[in-house]
C-alpha cells in the first residue's frame, strides 16, 4: 500500500518461512515492523520484553520515486504481542547522537513528539487496530521472493546532509 500518509510493504525473510510488514508514515515520527508467519499470525521475538512490533522512531519518511527514505533517530520502542505492554530502549544511543551534534534541534523535538504520540496510541488500547486500520494483518502479502534493501548511513547519501535534510520529510516525489 502507497498512499500520500503511509507506505506499507510485505518482505519475504528467513528462506519465506516470515514476513516482515512496514508501515512508514509521511507525517509521523516513527515506523513500525512487525513479523508474521505466512497465514498473518504475528511472530513474538525475545528481548527485553518479549515483542511482535519494533517500532523505530525516526523522522518523517519522503520518496523519491520508488525510493523511500528516513532519518533513524535512535529511540526504539518494542511493544509486546498484546499491543499494550512497552519499552523505551536505545535512549542513550539517542541522547549520544544529540551530544555529537548529528541531530537538530528539530529532529531532537521530533522524535520526543513522535515518542509520545506513539506511546499515546498503544497506552490507549488501540494500537493493534491503528495498524489493522491501515493494513489488515490478515492480507498479509503472498511474497513471491524478497526485494533487495540497502540500509547506508547518513553520510552516504547526500539528501540526509544534516542542515538541508528537513526539507525533504513529509515529501512525496
Amino acid at each position: 500500500m502507497w498512499n500520500d500518509n503511509v507506505v506499507v510493504f510485505d518482505v519475504r525473510i528467513d528462506d519465506y518461512q516470515s514476513i516482515l510488514r512496514h508501515y512508514s508514515f509521511y507525517d509521523k515520527w516513527f515506523e513500525i515492523n512487525c513479523t508474521f508467519d505466512r497465514e498473518g499470525k504475528l511472530l513474538p521475538e525475545n528481548g527485553p520484553i518479549k515483542r511482535s512490533f519494533n517500532c523505530d522512531i525516526c523522522s518523517p519518511c519522503f520518496s523519491i520515486g520508488n525510493n523511500i527514505y528516513n532519518v533513524d533517530l535512535e529511540l526504539d520502542v518494542l511493544v509486546n504481542p498484546n499491543g499494550k505492554d512497552y519499552i523505551i530502549i536505545d535512549e542513550d544511543d539517542f541522547k549520544e547522537e544529540i551530544r555529537k551534534n548529528n541531530l537538530t534541534s528539530f529532529e531532537e523535538k521530533g522524535a520526543l513528539a513522535g515518542l509520545n504520540q506513539l506511546i499515546e496510541i498503544i497506552e490507549s488500547g488501540k494500537f493493534i487496530d491503528f495498524l489493522n486500520d491501515i493494513y489488515p494483518f490478515s492480507d498479509v502479502t503472498n511474497c513471491t521472493s524478497a526485494l533487495p534493501m540497502e540500509k547506508r548511513t547518513q553520510k552516504e547519501v547526500p539528501l540526509f546532509e544534516k542542515e538541508t535534510r528537513y526539507t525533504l520529510y513529509g515529501k512525496k516525489e
